[in-house]
């Protein structure tokens, strides 16, 4: 493996990373980004897009940055050579030891990495975290040991470029029409998402949402068990308000501190990879009732005047805005939603906002799309700014109500990424009277 040359395209967390890793490795190391390059080590060899198509022919792998879409000029170039393509996850897991647990679907992800963390610690086994969620793998990969867990949350950017990579346990949480501006269309988007557990064998486990038709479809030869809201002889299931796994119960519905069906489904999965690790029902019971949401999903922001205030700003789906209206069934919801668009349909969306939302206070570069998707299904507004819209709740809302940011698209045609946004408008949120 020493000598190879290779090729790393987007210097972000896991570019940088994985460059660091493969020149302790002995690799030789090209990299370069669309952006503004920081400095890196001295035997990283940093080089500019003109030169990186020249330096391409000449190297064994080429390896993108998730962000690097396969539209880009140079992930063109490379499938014209024949290049190997690897992302960062599959290079990284070359130095892996111990089990591996992947989690994909295009919501629910970190939150179940984050829980999955929780339990294991609390059941004494030793685990890491990283991939789309937390730190890169490159980063620890070297550090494991063979007892170790290491829970990886793998998006379709990342899917899409593994080769050889083997999960031990396996989620696949839902799937969505979702990134429809990186992949190349929905089967594209697909495959990468199946590729995660493709070379997974009889010995390992793939946890599958049943209520959901694109995962149900997912190929592996791995031991199958599934989870459901709706179906009763799933391997976990909810009956009469109480969590089942194997046919056991686990929790009852009222103990978890997570909002909404959408969690309760993602706790499920979870009870399904506890029993099979041989977690007991108390440590299950006490981490889920002691596991706090992550920020930006369904966060109380704050209550003033009798209005709850909730930043939902990682909800880039509609899929996940749905998910998020339903978590609130008996109140009234002001809803502001809209950003850079992802290629999703929001009119599959309308009958919901009928029925649920008071008003929608539509912001960023969707919001006329959107506004021509929900016509004549609730009040809209249409707003310059994350302040504007926050103000226009506010001033729309009644006690009791509720003000709910589910944007519900990506936060980049006005923000970083969706924590600046979220922040943003817990910022505004605090700042009212």
């Amino acid at each position: 493996m020493n000598n190879k040359k290779i090729l790393i395209w987007g210097l972000g967390k896991s570019g940088i990373s994985l460059a660091k890793l493969l020149i302790r490795k002995g690799f030789t190391v090209y990299a370069g980004d669309d952006k503004k390059i920081p400095l890196l080590n001295k035997k990283i060899k940093i080089v500019l897009i003109k030169e990186a198509e020249k330096i391409l022919k000449g190297v064994d792998i080429f390896s993108p940055a998730p962000g690097i879409s396969p539209k880009h000029r140079l992930f063109i170039k490379a499938q014209k050579l024949k290049k190997e393509i690897l992302g960062e996850i599959e290079i990284a897991s070359w130095f892996l030891k111990g089990k591996i647990i992947a989690v994909t679907g295009t919501d629910g992800k970190s939150t179940t990495c984050a829980f999955l963390h929780k339990l294991l610690k609390n059941a004494g086994l030793e685990v890491w975290l990283g991939g789309n969620y937390g730190k890169p793998l490159a980063d620890f990969a070297e550090k494991t040991k063979k007892d170790d867990f290491t829970i990886l949350e793998i998006s379709s950017f990342q899917g899409f470029s593994l080769k050889n990579f083997r999960p031990n346990y396996g989620f696949f949480l839902n799937l969505s029409d979702d990134h429809l501006d990186w992949h190349l269309n929905l089967n594209h988007y697909l495959s990468a998402k199946y590729k995660i557990f493709q070379n997974q064998t009889r010995a390992d486990f793939l946890i599958i949402n049943d209520d959901n038709s694109f995962a149900r479809a997912v190929s592996s030869p791995a031991k199958k068990y599934f989870f459901s809201l709706k179906n009763k002889t799933a391997d976990a299931y909810l009956d009469n308000e109480t969590i089942y796994a194997f046919k056991e119960k686990i929790f009852s519905r009222s103990e978890p501190k997570l909002l909404g069906e959408h969690n309760l489904s993602n706790l499920m999965a979870s009870c399904l990879l506890a029993k099979i690790l041989k977690i007991n029902n108390e440590t299950i019971r006490k981490t889920i009732k002691t596991f706090s949401p992550l920020p930006h999903r369904l966060e109380l922001a704050r209550k003033i005047k009798g209005v709850k205030f909730y930043n939902d700003s990682k909800a880039t789906t509609p899929q996940a805005m749905r998910a998020a209206i339903e978590s609130f069934p008996e109140q009234k919801i002001i809803l502001i939603a809209g950003g850079k668009d992802k290629g999703s349909d929001f009119k599959k969306l309308k009958e919901i906002i009928k029925e649920k939302i008071k008003a929608a206070v539509l912001i960023g570069k969707t919001k006329n799309k959107i506004k021509k998707a929900w016509q004549k299904a609730t009040l809209i507004f249409l707003e310059n700014s994350m302040e504007k819209a926050v103000k226009k709740s506010f001033a729309l809302a009644k006690k009791d109500e509720i003000v709910l940011l589910s944007p519900g698209c990506s936060s980049l045609d006005m923000f970083a990424n969706y924590k600046e946004r979220g922040k943003k408008f817990k910022k505004i949120v605090k700042q009212l009277k």
